[in-house]
């Protein structure tokens, strides 16, 4: 198609950048929705049992505690908390088990579970699975 008059040319392309820009504002919001959405959906799933952010509370943690959860040493840990004030030190294992980042008597709610099973279940625990076995023939 052939433009007779310049002001023609200069109205079409004038159009179409100012439809681009328009377009790629669209597919930017799009995008910001999308990130945020994503980003909420991954909060949603690392929040821990007390509401609390794992990754926020790691990141407050003083001194020498994220080292300990680091090394997943319970000694270390122990260490750590013997050092700091008892105030400080109720302070952050009760973050610490809000945010999941902890779970206090994490063995026995194991037991108890062992025992609700039922009797005999967790003798069955023990026993080999079929492809477990090895061929012992040869």
């Amino acid at each position: 198609m052939e433009c007779k008059n310049p002001n023609d040319y200069f109205r079409r392309n004038l159009a179409i950048v100012l439809f681009r820009e328009h377009v790629r504002g669209c597919v930017k919001l799009c995008i910001e929705k999308a990130m945020k959405k994503y980003e909420e959906e991954q909060l949603k799933k690392r929040i821990g049992p007390g509401g609390l952010d794992p990754v926020e509370i790691y990141e407050s943690f003083p001194g020498e505690l994220p080292k300990c959860f680091d090394v997943k040493d319970v000694q270390v840990l122990q260490d750590a908390i013997s050092k700091m004030d008892l105030a400080d030190t109720k302070h952050h294992v009760e973050l610490c088990i809000d945010s999941g980042l902890w779970v206090p008597n994490s063995k026995s709610c194991e037991a108890k579970e062992k025992e609700e099973a039922g009797p005999g279940e967790h003798l069955l625990e023990a026993v080999p699975k079929p492809e477990d076995e090895k061929d012992v023939s040869r």
